[in-house]
């Protein structure tokens, strides 16, 4: 007969996990030099995306428990372990709060209503928002495309009229679609519109000219990785 293995047998020196709530990684923890035979053991957690640019822990978990970690976390890279308590408790503090927040807007769209009352104040629920989570969009000009437009965004911005400001933006905004891209950004992500910003211009009102180190011009057009791997978060 050979004897079952159970998991709660298993101690390790070191463990690697993909991105989840804190509970959860917290209990990965206790797998982790679980025998105390070593000083020490270090849990390394990584964020694993799919083909399609995907967060895996995204497709698993909530996404009020993965905001309520980010937040908790506060981005902190190494978290020993007798710290785990204080991030715990700003964890589940967090948690609490958003589901509050979660049941107050589920109430308010069963009475056909976009508004709720919080702390005696109204708030709109903004759907937009909701539905987009963390996600933002960014437009970045590639000025070698059109060299002159950089300098004729600033000089239609300048304006003092904004109905002739308007006007003068409308005109240019056939050319600004021609020689632009959009870039959608999440707030986990570790490059952020600047990163990608070309050097000292980086924006002019609401549009970033675009580092051209970023550009093929002869093949996909924007060709950065805004996904490559997020360096490790360490809890030892």
């Amino acid at each position: 007969m050979h004897k079952r293995l159970d998991n709660t047998d298993i101690d390790m020196d070191y463990v690697i996990r993909d991105w989840a709530p804190l509970d959860s990684i917290f209990q990965v923890c206790g797998r982790c030099n679980r025998n105390g035979e070593k000083d020490k053991g270090t849990v390394e957690i990584i964020h694993l995306v799919s083909e399609d640019k995907k967060a895996y822990s995204s497709q698993v978990y909530d996404d009020i428990l993965l905001e309520c970690t980010s937040f908790s976390l506060n981005n902190s890279t190494k978290i020993p372990e007798d710290q785990f308590y204080n991030y715990g408790t700003s964890y589940f503090n967090a948690v609490r709060k958003r589901l509050g927040q979660s049941m107050r807007i589920v109430q308010a769209f069963a009475k056909y209503s976009h508004r709720y009352e919080k702390e005696g104040k109204e708030k709109v629920v903004n759907i937009k928002e909701l539905l987009r989570g963390d996600q933002w969009q960014e437009q970045f000009i590639v000025a070698s495309l059109d060299q002159e437009l950089p300098e004729e965004i600033r000089k239609a911005l300048e304006i003092g009229d904004r109905w002739k400001r308007r006007f003068a933006m409308k005109r240019l905004s056939r050319r600004i679609s021609e020689v632009s891209v959009n870039i959608r950004f999440e707030r986990w992500l570790p490059n952020r519109p600047d990163d990608f910003a070309k050097d000292p211009i980086g924006k002019i009102g609401s549009f970033w000219i675009l580092d051209e180190q970023f550009y093929d011009k002869e093949g996909v057009g924007f060709n950065a990785d805004i996904y490559k791997q997020i360096e490790g978060t360490k809890f030892l």
